[in-house]
């Protein structure tokens, strides 16, 4: 559960993580120096015990062949002598080229790349590469998030130094609280990194703010607009306030590039505004699009963005139009629905085109190959056309493959499905049936990789079973589609007596 936090989009498994070690290395193949006693290097397995042992864990991940990676050698080394009197503080390195599943389980794309380890929550490194902008960034990171506030003095101060961030203030009675333990949590969480945090207990401002009970206040830079989080609304089973803050300390409708992150993390369908920022009717239709978004707060994300930069890559997700266009996209169904704008467009037709995607009156367009002139064959070749009627019917127990055509793994398996699809022919209640991946539709989320076996019982048909076994001979998929199979199998000789019966 705690690397569910470290890594929220990878299903990590069984990670293995032990013991915290120490020893002394230099990023390339060097002699040790003094200053590098004090960066620890790590390997997967005492990977997590590292981030237990350590509040604040500064991880650089690099490759010994990277020429940036060696531009830093000197500097990550002093940072971590210069910090080594704070003990919640500790620097550490990663040969990320002799550790592919921690890569993998990371996302690394390029090297160095740095991470703090804080609280259980991991934060990108966004400072410099220097010494000093090490030991800066690393100092400003372990001092408190939540900014104590003892009176109206502290306040004024709090508000006038951070006038230009989003601040997030807590009124409470009681700095012990529940409460206020949620408001520390919140705080820690890396995509409110941005956000200043404060609290207070002073009995005169809580009074002021006119709520009974602990409130947490938002308010924007260079707006007079607030927002306000009473406890006593809410529940106080779980951290109410962190989803509250994802969705209130945030503008509405944010930029795509600043927001990313955050919308991946809701989940939610993303509607995004792309856009020439030049045009003459830009201002008009980046106004209208907020207007509209206004009535769906709560059911999708929105954004917007320098619509040139993504132009490129729509027709690989059906577009290939001009700009301005809004895009719509589903997280789940991983789908992406395009309306183009006009000079003109006004809310009123965005709103009725947004909420008609929200609802499903305007469906997502759906990928589909032209069905096979003869599909007589051991294995039923579905298409996102026939996907309802051949992998849904009520009558048949459907073990379904999606395969790519390029995948190796699928090319090993075809001989075996063939062979499974012959012996499971005999049986009128089996089909055993296969899907390209990469051209048709299938309504499965979250699809992980090709090949994928899935059981749709005939009549369990939304509770389909995942083939997770990585033994995948002729005898383990037998096995597995009978003990799966909704009907008894009866040999060919018994089968009119079946159709009867069912």
């Amino acid at each position: 559960k705690d690397l569910t936090r470290l890594f929220p989009m990878m299903r990590l498994g069984r990670v293995l993580f032990l013991a915290c070690f120490l020893c002394v290395l230099p990023f390339t193949i060097a002699s040790a120096s003094q200053e590098e006693d004090e960066v620890l290097t790590l390997t997967s397995p005492i990977f997590e015990d590292a981030i237990k042992a350590h509040s604040h864990l500064l991880v650089a991940f690099y490759d010994p062949s990277c020429s940036h990676c060696k531009n830093i050698e000197p500097d990550f080394p002093l940072a971590a002598k210069i910090l080594s009197d704070d003990k919640s503080i500790k620097l550490a390195k990663i040969d990320a080229s002799r550790e592919p599943d921690l890569v993998k389980a990371l996302q690394l794309q390029s090297y160095p790349t740095i991470f703090l380890f804080r609280n259980g929550f991991r934060i990108l490194y966004t400072g410099g590469l220097t010494t000093d902008l090490i030991v800066d960034w690393m100092r400003d990171k372990a001092e408190p998030p939540v900014k104590i506030i003892n009176n109206f003095q502290d306040l004024q101060k709090f508000r006038d130094t951070h006038k230009n961030r989003t601040q997030v203030i807590g009124f409470f009675k009681d700095l012990k609280s529940k409460e206020y333990e949620h408001l520390a949590e919140a705080s820690y969480h890396p995509l409110l990194d941005k956000i200043k945090f404060g609290a207070t207990a002073d009995p005169e401002l809580v009074s002021a703010q006119g709520e009974e009970s602990a409130n947490v206040n938002v308010r924007f830079p260079s707006e007079d607009e607030e927002q306000t989080f009473v406890f006593a609304k809410h529940s106080m089973v779980n951290n109410s306030l962190l989803p509250w803050l994802f969705d209130n300390a945030f503008s509405f409708v944010g930029n795509l590039v600043d927001n990313v992150q955050r919308y991946y993390h809701l989940q939610r369908p993303l509607c995004g505004l792309f856009f020439d920022p030049v045009a003459p009717e830009s201002p008009h239709l980046l106004s209208v699009f907020k207007d509209a978004a206004t009535s769906f707060k709560g059911k999708a994300s929105f954004t917007y963005a320098n619509g040139s930069i993504y132009l490129s890559r729509f027709p690989k997700m059906g577009y290939t139009g001009p700009l301005p266009v809004i895009a719509l996209s589903d997280f789940h169904l991983k789908k992406t629905i395009f309306y183009p704008l006009s000079a003109t467009s006004q809310t009123k037709e965005l709103s009725e085109w947004i909420g008609g995607v929200l609802d499903g009156s305007i469906p997502f367009p759906r990928k589909s190959s032209p069905p096979p002139e003869k599909n007589d064959g051991p294995v039923y070749i579905v298409t996102g056309d026939t996907f309802r009627e051949t992998v849904l019917d009520p009558t048949k127990d459907v073990l379904l493959e999606i395969y790519a055509p390029w995948c190796g793994h699928c090319k090993s398996l075809a001989p075996i499905y063939e062979k499974l699809g012959t012996y499971f022919s005999k049986y009128e209640t089996i089909r055993i049936a296969k899907l390209d991946g990469t051209t048709d539709d299938h309504n499965i989320p979250n699809l992980e990789g090709y090949p994928t076996l899935i059981f749709f019982p005939a009549k369990e048909k939304r509770v389909p079973i995942m083939y997770n076994n990585p033994d995948r001979t002729f005898e383990s998929l037998v096995e597995f589609v009978k003990s799966s199979a909704s009907f008894p199998l009866l040999e060919p000789t018994e089968k009119s007596g079946l159709k009867d019966e069912l």
